[in-house]
């Protein structure tokens, strides 16, 4: 398991827009089967709907958004964000 958290902080600072895309990809995807096997159904468009949903608008927005956080929130400590 830690090997699997190396190999992903590799990824994220070689290439942090397509790595946070792809694992947001992948969350929205597994989020929407277990739905779905919840729901009792399973649409194949719905899951892929899902999968680009996260690839292409959640993951880069929130890419963008956290970086504008970091810039007007100095510091990164709880302390340092909650004052």
């Amino acid at each position: 398991m830690w090997r699997i958290g190396l190999w992903y902080e590799a990824c994220i600072t070689a290439n942090p827009l397509l790595t946070k895309s792809i694992t947001t990809a992948v969350i929205a995807g597994l989020g929407d089967i277990l739905g779905q096997r919840i729901d009792g159904s399973w649409s194949t468009h719905r899951f892929l709907l899902m999968l680009l949903t996260g690839a292409v608008f959640t993951g880069p927005w929130l890419h963008r958004w956290y970086s504008v956080l970091f810039r007007l929130v100095p510091g990164t400590t709880n302390s340092a964000v909650l004052r």
